[in-house]
């Protein structure tokens, strides 16, 4: 009389037991799914590359990058960038100048294909009415691996694993200003572009911003004072051609690349410029907001508007967070435009006060 309870019970409990294995399968396989998009390295788009190099926007370890339109920073299907994007264009408004920050994701070395996305970006920046354009540093020649930091340039002759300068490093006057000068006569605006230059004359290599005129010749021509020890002192001979202030229709100008944020700007705004044309290359931590709010608080303290074109990537890397986040700032710190996200080109419209 005993044994039909038992057996039932026993029955009750197999069938539980069946149910509990299931639902815990269940979560394994579904937790195991997430986890490929939650946590990037255990696969995906955004898992590191297992190339040499971190294959990325530097290339193998010859230091010849692929060009911007298929380059990869993870490994994957290799999925070029997204399309560029556009911030709103700002509506016209007395007493003030529409600017533009270009982000762009140069390839380390591949001068003709940066040159020509730029160019197209420039032209659309112009075309909308920009008349102060900026990009970000070395963005023609390319200025360092974004997989891999510490992977840049070396001089020709000199050992070392980064790509040579030589062929890609530019004169001034030369292709690039020739180019770009074009297009700003073509549109009446100013376009800052930055490249590295070879002085062959003396056989020194400088980090350049050329600002180009609406006459399409030389506007300004700057080196970079404040060279970053960590990368181009293997390479780079610190500017020797002062600060570059140039007056224009819509203010006075000033240049300035990257790391002279620390003490270049408030050398600048001593020498009156109203808005600074900055092109940057950040290598940063990724803490949110962390680009703009010190860039703001330099522009609020030395009294400037910035114009900040910051580098870019097609696809996520594993080993730093400094890209994205280009950005217009007013002399106050206000934030009057800002990127839309980190990847891929975009161009970043502002209108800034012009001082009557």
């Amino acid at each position: 009389m005993r044994a039909e309870p038992v057996e039932r019970g026993r029955r009750r409990r197999r069938v539980a037991l069946t149910l509990f294995l299931a639902v815990a399968l269940g979560i394994a396989v579904g937790g195991f799914l997430a986890g490929r998009s939650l946590f990037p390295n255990l696969g995906g788009e955004d898992a590191p590359s297992s190339r040499p190099g971190g294959g990325a926007q530097g290339g193998a370890r010859d230091g010849l990058a692929p060009s911007p339109d298929t380059s990869d920073t993870g490994s994957g299907s290799g999925t070029s960038s997204p399309p560029p994007r556009a911030t709103r264009v700002p509506p016209e408004e007395p007493g003030t100048v529409l600017v533009a920050a270009i982000q762009f994701p140069s390839a380390l070395g591949a001068v003709e294909e940066n040159r020509k996305g730029l160019l197209a970006l420039a032209e659309e920046a112009a075309r909308a009415g920009a008349k102060l354009i900026v990009m970000p540093e070395a963005a023609v020649t390319g200025y360092t691996s974004t997989a891999d930091v510490g992977l840049t340039w070396r001089r020709p002759g000199k050992a070392g694993e980064g790509p040579s300068l030589e062929g890609r490093a530019e004169p001034v006057p030369g292709p690039s200003t020739g180019a770009f000068g074009r297009v700003a006569k073509d549109y009446g605006a100013y376009i800052a572009l930055p490249l590295l230059e070879h002085d062959a004359a003396r056989n020194h290599y400088f980090n350049a911003l050329v600002l180009m005129g609406p006459d399409g010749g030389i506007a300004a021509h700057y080196r970079k004072l404040e060279i970053w020890p960590r990368v181009e002192a293997r390479w780079c001979t610190p500017g020797d051609r002062g600060l570059s202030v140039v007056e224009t229709p819509h203010g006075r100008v000033g240049l300035m690349i990257c790391y002279d944020v620390h003490h270049v700007l408030p050398k600048l705004a001593e020498a009156r410029a109203e808005i600074v044309l900055h092109a940057v290359a950040w290598v940063g931590d990724g803490t949110p907001g962390k680009f703009e709010r010190f860039l703001a608080g330099r522009a609020k303290t030395a009294g400037v508007a910035l114009v900040s074109a910051n580098w870019s990537v097609r696809r996520r890397p594993s080993t730093w967070r400094g890209y994205g986040n280009s950005c217009v700032l007013a002399p106050d710190g206000r934030v009057l435009g800002r990127a839309h996200g980190k990847m891929g080109s975009e161009i970043v419209y502002a209108r800034v006060p012009v001082k009557p």
